[in-house]
């Protein structure tokens, strides 16, 4: 197990993780997903996203 010191550790981690993910998210900025390279069909993920604040526009 590792501990994540900050924002772009826990990035770089997300990033090069190669089993499943389960993530929890309060806020995602704008090209989150591709920074994360969470828009890639062959990784496999789940996402739970705290709705009640931020943009209210989903895509």
């Amino acid at each position: 197990m590792a501990i994540i010191e900050n924002q772009q550790e826990l990035a770089e981690w997300v990033r090069h993780h190669k089993k499943h993910l389960d993530i929890a998210v309060a806020f995602w900025g704008e090209g989150a997903l591709k920074q994360l390279d969470l828009d890639n069909p062959s990784k496999s993920f789940r996402i739970l996203l705290e709705l009640s604040s931020g943009p209210r526009t989903l895509k």
